[in-house]
């Protein structure tokens, strides 16, 4: 994974000492990467102004496949069980890595939304939303039930131009905001609770009533159940 995030313009830390012995190797190599991210910068209106920006570490990348694949509570409440040997959630990952249906890209791509994500948490009134994890398990309810060629087919709908990202991307925000508002209880006693399926069926179902602009784009995404 680390050869092929590199040819993609990414530094995947494995262990703690990478993050330097990485940082050390490819400081003065960070020009030649830059036009491997021109890319990544539009579609997700981020820029890499340095070598920490495209370093990922493999632990949070392995919480934001949890989130995608299961949802936000197991990427919040498994975290300690990810580098746990022989632990099922550790399976999980490493057989959704593996066996899975997403290329090194696709995981780049969603690793991406979540730091996008995260970056406008920080920068947000409230310092918690939009909350991240939620925003890909939201995401990934959608389509997690689907295989191979249409699981894949469906996924690259989401990044195939900036403006099919950008509408899912804020859909699923106010989706994450309307979900914390109603569930009525404490941040951080939300997050280690089990997502509540109705009530985030309903806030769909009311944020999709609401919608004024790009609502072909989110309703060709959402598949009817």
């Amino acid at each position: 994974m680390q050869k092929e995030f590199k040819k993609l313009g990414f530094l995947l830390t494995i262990k703690q000492s990478d993050k330097f012995q990485l940082k050390e190797k490819d400081k003065e190599k960070f020009g030649d990467y830059k036009s491997k991210l021109e890319k990544y910068e539009k579609l997700f209106n981020i820029e890499f102004k340095k070598i920490d920006d495209i370093i990922i570490e493999l632990d949070k990348l392995m919480q934001v496949i949890l989130a995608f694949g299961k949802n936000g509570y197991e990427a919040f409440t498994k975290k300690a069980q990810l580098l746990k040997a022989g632990s099922d959630t550790l399976n999980y990952v490493i057989k959704f890595i593996e066996e899975g249906d997403l290329t090194h890209g696709d995981l780049i791509h969603l690793y991406l939304l979540f730091l996008k994500a995260e970056k406008e948490k920080k920068q947000s009134e409230d310092k918690r939303t939009p909350i991240p994890f939620y925003v890909l398990g939201f995401l990934g309810k959608e389509i997690n039930n689907l295989k191979g060629d249409e699981l894949r087919k469906e996924f690259r709908y989401i990044f195939s131009d900036k403006n099919h990202l950008d509408a899912l991307y804020n859909f699923y925000k106010a989706v994450s905001k309307r979900y914390k508002i109603a569930m009525e209880m404490d941040y951080n006693k939300m997050i280690k609770t089990q997502i509540d399926v109705a009530i985030l069926q309903k806030t769909i179902k009311n944020e999709l009533e609401m919608l004024e602009k790009d609502k072909e784009i989110i309703t060709k995404y959402i598949r009817k159940k």
